[in-house]
Order: C-alpha cells, then sequence, then structure tokens
C-alpha cells in the first residue's frame, strides 16, 4: 500500500468527488453550492469550469465514464444532470418532487438511469423522458428516515439503500424494459430484505458479484448480508465511524471515515470477515503516545501551551468522507482515491499481497 499522489486541491472541506474515465478531470464540491472541475496538465489540477446551477449546498455528485454525464444533488431539493456542450456544461432539470433535501446520488451500471437519496424519506429513481428532454423520477417510499446511502446491483436493477433509522434495505426498481418502453412507469418499490444495524448506515456497497451487500454503522460496525443464505456477519472494531466504502475484490473491502485513514477488511474464511488494520499507519504507535505525552508535561511544568506541530500521523489531516476506485476493474481494484475535509484527493496504489505484508499479519 503507498500513495501514489496526493493532492491539495482546495484549501477547504471536499464534499464530495469524481473522476471522469481516464481520470484527465475530476469533478469536486468544495463545501458550497458549486461544482469544480478540474483538469490536470502536466500533473498540475487547474480550475477549468465551475458549475452554479445549485443553490445550496451540493451533497453528491457521480460523473458517469462511459457517457460522460455528470448527475449531482443538493440541499436545495434538485438534481441536474450535466452534458458536454463544446467546452462548458449544460444543465438538464431532474424533476425529483421532493419536499427535504437530496443527500446522496449515484448512476446505474449501464448508466440509463440513477437514483437519489433525500431526506424525505424516499428515493427517487431517476430515467430520461427524451419527448421532454428532462429526467423523471418514480419513488421508493417505503422508508421511515433520511436516506445516507446508496449503492446499484451489477444487475443495474436492484438497488441497496442505508437509512438514518439504522436499516439498510434492498429494492428491485425499474427495469431495462419499461425504461425503454413508452408504457407509464408505475412502481419502483418491490422490497426484497431489510435489515438493522446498531446506527445510521452511513456506506453499503455491493460485492463485484452482487451476492453480498456490505454495510456500515455509526457504532463502527462493518456487516455482510449474503444473498444465497440471508445470512448476516457483523465486525464490530473500535474504530472511529466509517463513512464509506469499497469492495476492492469478493473477498476484501476497505473503508475511511473519522479516523483519517483507510482500513482493509478481509474475508479470512467462508463467512469470516477480519479487521486487518490500518493502511496508512504513519509513524509507530509508541512513538506517537511518546509525542503526545512530552507535549501535555510541557505543559505542565511549564505552564503555557505547546505549539509544535500536531499534525496527525496519516495522509489524510481530517476526515475522510469519500472513497472511489481509481484503476482496475470492479473485481480487481488496483488503486482508488480519497478525499476528505483536509481539502485533499488521495491517489491510493493498492496492492493486496503488499498491504497484508506491511500490515504484519
Amino acid at each position: 500500500m503507498s500513495v501514489a499522489n496526493v493532492f491539495q486541491i482546495v484549501k477547504c472541506p471536499i464534499t464530495c468527488h469524481s473522476f471522469n474515465k481516464n481520470r484527465s478531470e475530476v469533478a469536486i464540491c468544495p463545501n458550497t453550492n458549486e461544482i469544480h472541475i478540474y483538469k490536470n496538465k502536466g500533473g498540475k489540477w487547474e480550475l477549468d469550469s465551475v458549475l452554479k446551477e445549485h443553490d445550496k449546498l451540493i451533497t453528491s455528485i457521480d460523473w458517469a465514464p462511459e457517457t460522460d454525464r455528470i448527475v449531482s444533488c443538493s440541499q436545495d431539493r434538485n438534481a441536474y444532470v450535466w452534458k458536454r456542450v463544446g467546452n462548458g456544461w449544460e444543465p438538464t432539470l431532474v424533476i425529483l418532487r421532493i419536499n427535504r433535501a437530496a443527500t446522496v446520488v449515484k448512476w446505474s451500471p449501464q448508466e440509463n438511469k440513477f437514483a437519489v437519496g433525500t431526506g424525505a424519506k424516499n428515493v427517487a429513481v431517476c430515467y430520461y423522458d427524451e419527448r421532454n428532454n428532462w429526467w423523471r423520477s418514480i419513488h421508493i417510499n417505503k422508508l421511515r428516515s433520511t436516506v445516507l446511502s446508496l449503492d446499484w446491483h451489477p444487475d443495474n436493477l436492484h438497488l441497496a439503500v442505508g437509512t438514518a433509522d439504522s436499516k439498510v434495505r434492498v429494492f428491485s426498481t425499474i427495469s431495462d424494459e419499461a425504461i425503454t418502453s413508452n408504457k407509464k412507469i408505475k412502481s419502483a418499490d418491490t422490497l426484497i430484505s431489510e435489515n438493522k444495524v446498531g446506527g445510521w448506515v452511513h456506506g453499503v456497497a455491493f460485492s463485484p458479484s452482487g451476492n453480498v451487500v456490505a454495510y456500515i454503522g455509526h457504532d463502527s460496525s462493518l456487516s455482510f448480508l449474503y444473498r444465497d443464505t440471508s445470512e448476516v456477519v457483523t465486525v464490530k472494531s473500535k474504530d472511529l465511524p466509517y463513512l464509506s466504502l469499497l469492495f476492492t475484490d469478493e473477498r476484501h473491502v476497505i473503508t475511511i471515515g473519522y479516523d483519517c485513514c483507510p482500513i482493509l477488511f478481509e474475508e479470512t474464511s467462508p463467512k469470516n470477515w477480519k479487521n486487518m488494520g490500518k493502511l496508512d499507519q504513519g509513524e509507530k504507535k509508541e512513538e506517537v503516545v511518546s509525542n503526545a505525552f512530552n507535549k501535555f508535561r510541557q505543559m505542565d511544568t511549564r505552564g503555557q501551551e505547546n505549539n509544535d506541530d500536531s499534525s496527525l500521523p496519516t495522509t489524510h489531516q481530517n476526515t475522510i468522507n469519500d472513497i472511489r476506485m481509481y484503476a482496475g476493474t470492479r473485481d480487481n481494484v488496483t488503486s482508488f482515491t480519497t478525499s476528505g475535509l483536509d481539502g485533499k484527493i488521495v491517489v491510493w496504489e493498492f496492492d493486496l499481497a503488499t498491504a497484508l505484508s506491511k500490515l504484519k499479519i
């Protein structure tokens, strides 16, 4: 495990980020109502476009690699699909029909629809209406709290939803046949499964095969729901709560969150998951503890505050809130990116054998 590149793109928190297909451009939300698109020019990221349609904080963005479209959602209760027009970007209206903030958005694998989680206790599944040149939505209403996380099954039909009522649910959504036909779509809320966890469900993800749903709770737990048996396996840790997760293959998951570094989990045997440790360990733990003790001792003996460097022994210096695949395939991730409240985007090279050896397992 090694840090390939660290980009201090902005000096404020990054709410979310998403790269285009060839990784030459990145869209970020610098904790505002704007989307900033940066281009990589000679190894340096330069601001290329600023998208300003939203009125309030943008909560989530997702860049579709094949169709080259960006979808964004915001606390202003709106979502837009942005398509490239010449040297700029043009927004297309999304008819969400919600009365609370939009919290998270994600394209489906085939990029012909996307889902928007909301604070209105529902999910809007959106598809393109060519006749009116806008995106329509139908609602999944069988929820009882704010939607915090979403992920699509590889089959482009099923959707996992994590909510603030400590539950993760899997729904069957609009079929591709229904979207391509001219028939009126009536339903998108067939509930497949429902499971409870010990806290808000901050993140949810399907495994590459789609046979496992992983989800993280605010109680620092990581759970796995198996499709074949409906069995749930939960791993609880002493780490601070996780905020998002990424499958690197069928047997390995990386989580990120308030600990400011990625953490690796492995299925060491069938349905037996283990926390393997932090992938960005920095200084040895003993040295960190010793330095902290010395600072407090100097404050006590001298009666003054020590203003020495108080940086964390990790690459990120604040909470990491977003993780994305950067290179490889869904079942073999070779590098990934993270962004956080420190304004950094970090590209991590990931080699499983090297990572495990460094963790001294």
